[in-house]
């Protein structure tokens, strides 16, 4: 199963509901990277996206370690920890992490793994120049491991806005809640929020792309230095 599988129903059920309307896809960390599977899978479904601190592809070594060994508690079945250790890094308070916590011990660790799994091999880099609808780009300042994904998405999808928020790190939705709230309700209401029209592409980039902050690139693994298959 791939990783945009699951929104099918919820997506096909959002548009059947209004026929006029198409809904906007929004993923956070690797939930963006689904979003992005999900676009280039179903262009027609969309009207556009939010990625908020998402890569099109993880490749740095500590996240790509981070999310492999997410994999290895999954296969062993270890849910406790894996659930706490997720809750734990995203809380902003007690009642968060234990809302957090508990939302992840109702989900089924067989959909976990599938899910960290499909997240770890997922590469939509290349094809990102074919996303014909606008894009909302959110990270933080200080999550600087990520900046260069940002770039990596901004230099490629036509129709992208970007945005960092002062003195945030990776945790945005729970962290930075009214921030990020603000950050989609204005781009919402742009008037200019259409699909770009043909001639405004050159080459599948914008002519004029906001520009993401210069950051040093996270260190890779020494040449002939694999990580595991997380399968």
């Amino acid at each position: 199963m791939a990783l945009v599988d699951p929104l099918i129903p919820l997506t096909r059920d959002a548009v059947n509901c209004d026929p006029f309307s198409k809904p906007y896809v929004c993923g956070y960390s690797t939930g963006g990277s689904a979003a992005l599977e999900a676009m280039l899978a179903y262009p027609e479904r969309f009207a556009g996206a939010i990625l908020i601190s998402a890569m099109p592809e993880i490749n740095d070594w500590y996240n790509k370690f981070r999310l492999w060994t997410a994999c290895q508690m999954c296969k062993m079945s270890a849910k406790r920890l894996l659930s706490a250790a997720i809750a734990m890094g995203n809380a902003d308070c007690r009642s968060t992490f234990r809302r957090l916590y508990e939302g992840a011990m109702r989900g089924d660790i067989r959909s976990m793994r599938q899910y960290f799994d499909c997240s770890y091999a997922s590469n939509v880099t290349g094809r990102l120049t074919s996303i014909r609808v606008p894009v909302l780009l959110v990270y933080g300042e200080k999550d600087i491991s990520f900046h260069h994904y940002a770039r990596m998405i901004q230099t490629r999808v036509p129709d992208c806005a970007f945005h960092l928020i002062a003195g945030a790190k990776h945790e945005i939705p729970t962290r930075n809640a009214r921030e990020l709230n603000e950050l989609i309700r204005l781009w919402l209401a742009e008037p200019a929020l259409q699909p770009l029209e043909e001639e405004r592409v050159r080459d599948g980039r914008d002519e004029n792309p906001l520009e993401v902050p210069d950051v040093m690139m996270p260190g890779l693994p020494e040449e002939g230095r694999e990580l595991p298959d997380a399968r």
